[in-house]
């Protein structure tokens, strides 16, 4: 098995939520209370995967549901 993390753009972190572009630029400021975790490459902003989905489940709020929906386990 593969270690390697598999890193995604905001747009497809707000696709796999089910949220808006906004809220994930939003929710991904350091300033925020229990933030989205994102690494910034330069100007880009990139969220591993498996931490976006981990993130959601633990905040145990309505994206975490749609993303077990979605049929990531």
């Amino acid at each position: 098995m593969d270690n390697t993390a598999i890193f995604i753009t905001p747009e497809a972190v707000a696709d796999l939520l089910g949220t808006s572009l906004t809220w994930v630029y939003s929710k991904s400021r350091r300033r925020q209370r229990n933030p989205l975790p994102a690494l910034r490459i330069g100007r880009y902003l990139r969220f591993e995967r498996d931490a976006v989905i981990a993130w959601a489940r633990s905040c145990g709020n309505t994206s975490a549901k749609k993303v077990k929906k979605a049929g990531v386990q």
